[in-house]
């Protein structure tokens, strides 16, 4: 096995590893959900769904990323392709964490609850079908999958700040998730200008990479706390 080979193998088992932990605790995350919160009436089934959407998108990402690196180790630059899962588990993991956020701000106000769900969910499918059709090389997908994660993170957050805006009490949820939100901003563009690697002070390891994802993931499970308030 050549230094290269080694250096991607080496990443694709560290990026396995942080996503196999955050896939076990959202495993047990729904299913103490379900042990413990299971709707008993008509009324708490709405919140239930919002805590299942919001998992389920979490845990697409998750097995798409592990799926992916796992892929990789094993076969290297023959599983390119896959790389466009990954994407769109990413785009479905912005769309999925804005729900909540969106639930809990709008909970009396149906009609913009209404509007902007349908809004960010048909930008969200809009965009997953793009990346799942698109052929171009890995180069040009992965420049538009930048611009398209900086597009629907804006819509996003678009709600969560307009709640703030106009309500005197708005929930911690949706503080939460423009904060989650930022933390993840400031992560990907770590990993994006790269410091510690351009500095050559981490040698061959990909710090900023791991960090993100550590981010990710971290802040994934933060706001999974809120959310599970959120049907008490």
């Amino acid at each position: 096995m050549d230094f290269d080979a080694q250096i991607s193998y080496r990443d694709g088992l560290i990026l396995g590893l942080i996503h196999l932990f955050g896939i076990s605790y959202f495993v047990c995350f729904v299913v103490s959900f379900f042990l413990y919160h299971f709707p008993k009436s008509p009324s708490a089934i709405p919140r239930a769904q919002v805590v299942m959407f919001y998992s389920i998108g979490v845990l697409l990402w998750e097995l798409s990323n592990l799926i992916c690196q796992s892929l990789w180790i094993f076969h290297g630059d023959k599983t390119a392709p896959w790389g466009n899962f990954q994407m769109a588990g990413t785009m479905a993991l912005i769309c999925t964490t804005a729900v909540p956020s969106i639930a809990a701000a709008y909970r009396q106000q149906t009609y913009l609850r209404s509007v902007y769900l349908s809004g960010l969910t048909s930008l969200a499918i809009g965009k997953i079908s793009a990346i799942l059709a698109q052929t171009s090389d890995a180069s040009m997908a992965r420049s538009s999958f930048h611009w398209d994660c900086l597009w629907l993170g804006f819509w996003a957050l678009v709600p969560s700040v307009h709640a703030l805006q106009t309500q005197e009490s708005p929930p911690s949820l949706t503080i939460n998730f423009v904060r989650v939100t930022t933390w993840n901003l400031l992560a990907a563009a770590g990993c994006a200008a790269q410091v510690p690697e351009r500095l050559g002070v981490v040698g061959h390891w990909h710090s900023s990479l791991y960090a993100m994802h550590l981010v990710l993931v971290w802040s994934s499970i933060s706001y999974a706390q809120g959310v599970w308030d959120m049907v008490l």
